[in-house]
């Protein structure tokens, strides 16, 4: 026998707000499925691919972070540093160790080829090692994931940002055209509940910048 919608009534379940509040909470407390110890099955393929990618110079962000007072920082992922060759380098696959020592700022690259399920504890391991700035440079990923747009990047990024307020953070992407873009939080100024900034140049987010060659 053929079903019909107006046959069914919906009604809001009575533990809803319950189980509402739990998922909350496990948001706040920063609970995810997979972590450093007990990555993802596809994590190791993933790093495999990131270090497959060409390293890119990094001077110039390490000068802002300078600018910014960190003292020290660290290049996790696809960088080049020739001209600081004593800077802490590690790939995505030792950024799972729990001996890595804090920095003043981290600067990551190449998450994108990571699984999305590893995102979340990736991302909170660079704020929680990134005590002053942490700056992610990310690609789209497959379009309808997690990371398939701006918005999604930029969800995620600040959904892990909200559990340490005092950082400052960037996340560069390019969108499906090929324009890069940057937004985050340039200031360690109290930001909102939800992420966003109350001063005035607390938050920013710039207009896309390059075009593709």
């Amino acid at each position: 026998m053929a079903s019909h919608p107006e046959q069914y009534s919906y009604q809001i379940h009575p533990l809803a707000e319950h189980f509402l509040s739990l998922e909350q909470a496990a948001d706040r407390e920063g609970y995810e499925i997979y972590t450093a110890t007990s990555p993802s099955p596809g994590f190791a393929a993933g790093c495999e691919q990131a270090a497959r990618l060409p390293a890119e110079p990094a001077a110039d962000l390490l000068r802002q972070a300078h600018a910014l007072g960190a003292g020290q920082a660290a290049l996790v992922g696809a960088w080049s540093a020739a001209d600081e060759p004593s800077l802490p380098r590690w790939s995505l696959e030792q950024f799972g160790r729990d001996d890595l020592p804090v920095q003043d700022a981290m600067i990551a690259n190449g998450l994108e080829r990571l699984p999305v399920e590893d995102l979340p504890w990736l991302l909170d391991r660079l704020f929680r090692l990134g005590r002053q700035w942490v700056f992610v440079k990310a690609e789209l990923g497959a379009e309808g994931s997690m990371i398939g747009s701006l918005d999604g990047w930029r969800t995620l990024v600040r959904r892990v940002a909200l559990r340490y307020p005092d950082r400052c953070w960037q996340l560069d992407c390019r969108d499906r055209r090929g324009a890069r873009s940057a937004s985050g939080r340039t200031s360690r100024s109290a930001a909102g509940m939800d992420g966003s900034c109350p001063g005035s140049g607390c938050c920013w987010a710039r207009a896309p910048a390059t075009m593709p060659s």
